[in-house]
């Protein structure tokens, strides 16, 4: 027999007559006994490389059931002191870390442990007659369960090894036990606190925990692996030493990708702001529309929507939810612009009741909502007479439910103090059931109504934060009762009448706090664990205006048309397209492709079908101070943008519009940070031709980089920009004399400049009280605009249907020359010279059959283009 096997045999017998010694009745099982007999057996094998046997040892006295506990822990705290081998129970850590699926088979050792030993073979398990047992299962949990205990207890060093140097404090995670149970799925070994270690140690598993390996933390690591358990364990170690993987998207990315939904979950759970991070520039819902549907597919789509609408701001939420797939659609529904007087709030509301009697849908404001709605705030209602059985609120939330809105996070009615919404009525309509319509959840309700009662509160599902309102102390005393809202587990914030409540705050904040002790203390003793419960008092005033009718100053006149004014007239008559309708148009397949005007302004009505019709996407970049809310883009304060969007599709019908709202009216002072984002935006869809009619007195960095990446050297879309009302006085203004742009002004009926006009434009187009389409709910407002915006989105519009004319010439888009250069070309073509050098009469080229005299026919007027727009003519 080898020297080698010889020393395998003597210690087997030692070890194995040290545990019979152990385990007889009569044996002395004291501490110092043990140690005693451990340090023979130290002292005769401390050369041996038999360290698989000490770990077979030691694995022995934790599968012994004839020992009772404190033996067990007896004889594992003699061992730990004792040795001086942290290989030693590092070796037997790993043995029992990595049998995880042999359960009941010792002899199951991994080929790496019989390399680092040495090359030893596997001992025969020790299994003396006395404490022979079956591991099963069961008892194999309890048993690592009882070692992952004792580890951190006696052994913390073995959690991560020694550091490299005391100075660097560097340490090898490859030697960590930590990698080895989360490769081998070993959620035991985890700790669920370190706090009771030493500084250093403390130190050197927290530097595991921040490091990894070099591509992954041990937390992506597990995710990748899986182990739900693992991961647990893994995040409850992570928060008790502080370490934050909010940032970590990179791991939720990974679960979504293995079809983890359940790890998924636990990640936003755990730690919600996870979900603000777009890995590659993806966000997780993006991942997951790129990954194969599987069995919670659908489920976690809906979760991962909800958890991402319910981060703070519109521009965050808008990109987390961005499916370029898919037409856009809006977070909220922001009707407050109905606060001022010059807006018919009622003429509003009856648009969203007129129905198209051939099809049963509403005519108008057929916008798009995701399920889940930021909010829902409406305007100041007037007051009315008592028992008017008024239905603003409910008109308005039902036609979200027709536009799919399913759950509003908060709902913001600043109700009428006389003759406000009835609690009949609000329980009606808020508490139907969602498979009739109803809404799946409103969360926080802030329904300014006087002494709303708790019954309305009952049905209305998914409550979790509720405003209330009286000036009424009787009331207050109610609500805080314990047969009031203390009777139920909702968070609510209450506010009082600044009339009635002033001399009651401080005896209403101490009744307030008297009742959430009682109640409280009412659950606890009926063995419940009581809901997290804050009633805020707070004293305000109530601030109800009546909201005016206005009258409008619209005034017969003789209007002109934008297609008149450009002697298009003729020549759109005649275009076969006419026919084609707008959701034919908004179709994919459609051919040739639409050209996409983009239109930087205050939004645009949706009210008006003719122009929402034509609206491809819209999106809104006006914040208020909190970064919280967005003014909506389809509604306007000011019809200004409306009215562009009207030139734009009187001059070129089938055009696709694309809406940026950067401002809110149209003297009101617009961030170049959100004419920068709106930028940004557009360039994502193509735009061909982008239309801004705003000015800044000074040239702005960001925008001019915007505008150049935009421009994409001559590929990207062209930017026709207003300038400045103010004559040959004026100096030059902004975006519109920037080297990618082309700047127009507006010039008089006669194509002459007029007092008004910039000189220095590019070009002059007509733009003195031309007729366009106004706010349907508007008052006081014109119907013929003037000014150099004006001009410019007719210069836009003639740009849309030369571009459009091109691409009905050109399929095959064999065209040498760029958008730009195409549309500067028919621009000079265009001038009529007799009047100014810079006037573009468009019905110069323009002209149509009827102009001469002659009728057209489609193929007349298809042959037209062809011949003007050939691919290898002057405009291609």
């Amino acid at each position: 027999m080898s020297e080698k096997k010889v020393k395998w045999q003597e210690l087997k017998d030692d070890l194995t007559q040290a545990i019979n010694t152990f385990h007889h009745p009569e044996s002395n099982r004291s501490l110092e006994t043990i140690e005693r007999c451990l340090s023979g057996l130290f002292d005769k094998h401390r050369k041996s490389t038999g360290t698989l046997l000490w770990a077979g040892y030691i694995s022995d006295i934790h599968r012994n059931r004839s020992l009772e506990a404190h033996h067990k822990d007896v004889l594992y705290g003699a061992f730990v002191k004792f040795t001086t081998s942290r290989d030693l129970l590092r070796e037997y850590l790993k043995f029992v870390i990595t049998i995880r699926d042999s359960v009941g088979d010792t002899n199951s050792w991994d080929e790496d442990e019989d390399e680092e030993s040495g090359g030893e073979t596997p001992p025969p398990v020790i299994q003396p007659e006395d404490a022979a047992i079956v591991v099963t299962p069961g008892l194999q949990r309890t048993w690592r369960e009882w070692v992952g205990s004792k580890i951190l207890q006696n052994t913390p060093s073995l959690i991560t090894p020694e550091p490299v140097s005391n100075v660097s404090m560097a340490v090898n995670i490859d030697k960590s036990i930590l990698r080895l149970a989360v490769l081998n799925e070993a959620d035991w070994v985890f700790p669920s606190d370190i706090s009771s270690l030493g500084a250093a140690e403390q130190a050197r598993i927290k530097k595991i925990l921040e490091i990894g390996t070099p591509n992954d933390t041990l937390l992506e690591t597990a995710v990748k692996g899986g182990n739900i358990k693992v991961v647990e364990n893994l995040i409850r170690l992570l928060k008790s030493v502080n370490i934050d993987q909010s940032e970590r998207g990179g791991m939720l990315h990974s679960a979504i990708e293995a079809r983890r939904p359940e790890i998924a979950q636990l990640l936003v759970n755990e730690y919600p702001k996870i979900i603000e991070e777009t890995p590659n520039n993806l966000s997780a819902l993006q991942v997951l529309r790129k990954t194969e549907q599987f069995a919670k597919w659908k489920e976690l789509e809906e979760f991962l929507v909800s958890k991402s609408v319910r981060r703070k701001t519109p521009s965050l939420v808008r990109r987390l939810l961005y499916d370029p797939n898919s037409q856009s659609s809006h977070l909220y529904a922001d009707l407050s612009i109905f606060n001022d007087p010059i807006h018919n709030f009622d003429a509003f509301l009856a648009s969203l009741e007129e129905k198209d009697f051939a099809s049963l849908e509403r005519k108008k404001y057929k916008v798009n909502f995701y399920s889940t709605l930021m909010y829902v705030k409406l305007p100041r209602l007037r007051n009315k007479e008592p028992n008017s059985n008024r239905e603003e609120a409910f008109i308005v939330l039902n036609w979200l439910r027709t536009r799919s809105v399913r759950t509003i996070l908060e709902l913001h009615v600043p109700d009428a103090i006389k003759g406000p919404h009835t609690d009949e009525l609000i329980e009606k309509w808020l508490g139907l059931e969602p498979e009739k319509d109803g809404f799946k959840s409103i969360e926080t309700l802030n329904w300014e109504r006087l002494d709303l009662s708790l019954e309305t509160l009952k049905v209305i599902r998914g409550l979790q934060n509720v405003y209330l309102y009286t000036e009424n102390w009787n009331t207050l005393a109610f609500w805080t009762s314990t047969e009031g809202l203390c009777s139920k587990d909702h968070e609510n914030d209450n506010a009082l009448s600044k009339a009635r409540a002033d001399k009651y705050r401080d005896k209403a904040i101490d009744r307030v706090n008297r009742a959430i002790l009682e109640r409280d203390s009412r659950i606890k003793n009926e063995g419940r664990i009581p809901q997290a419960l804050t009633i805020n008092v707070r004293v305000a005033a109530w601030g109800s205006e009546d909201s005016g009718e206005g009258t409008s100053d619209n005034h017969a006149s003789n209007k002109v048309t934008p297609r008149q004014v450009t002697d298009l007239d003729h020549f759109l008559r005649q275009d076969p397209r006419q026919l084609i309708s707008a959701r034919e148009i908004l179709a994919d397949n459609f051919w040739p492709r639409p050209t996409r005007v983009a239109i930087i302004d205050n939004g645009v009505d949706a009210g008006i079908n003719k122009i929402w019709d034509r609206v491809a996407e819209s999106e809104s970049f006006v914040e208020d101070d909190t970064k919280t809310r967005e003014s909506s883009v389809w509604l306007a304060s000011h019809p200004h943008g409306t009215q562009m969007a009207s030139i734009v599709t009187d001059i070129d019908p089938h055009c696709l519009l694309y809406i940026a709202k950067v401002g809110t009216g149209k003297e009101n002072l617009v961030s170049p940070d959100n004419i920068i984002a709106a930028i940004k935006w557009l360039a994502e869809f193509k735009v061909d031709v982008v239309v801004i009619s705003l000015t800044l007195k000074t040239p702005d960095p960001g925008i001019a980089k915007a505008i150049s990446n935009a421009d994409d050297n001559g590929n990207g879309p062209i930017f026709l920009c207003a300038t400045e009302d103010v004559g040959i006085t004026g100096d030059k203004v902004y975006p519109a004399y920037f080297p990618q742009t082309i700047a127009i002004a507006a010039c008089d009926r006669g194509g002459k400049e007029s007092i008004y006009t910039d000189s220095k434009a590019h070009y002059y187009f007509q733009g003195y009280q031309i007729h366009t389409d106004c706010l349907s709910y508007g008052a006081r407002q014109t119907d013929e605009p003037s000014g150099s915006s004006i001009a410019t989105a007719i210069g836009a519009g003639v740009a849309s249907l030369i571009l459009s004319c091109k691409s009905l010439a050109d399929a095959e888009r064999r065209s040498r020359k760029t958008r730009l250069d195409t549309v500067r070309a028919v621009f000079n073509d265009m001038i009529d010279k007799t009047n100014s050098a810079k006037y573009v009469s468009p019905g110069k080229l323009f002209k149509g059959g009827e102009a001469n005299g002659v009728t057209w026919s489609t193929d007349d007027w298809k042959n037209w283009i062809q011949n003007m727009f050939q691919p290898d003519g002057r405009y291609s």
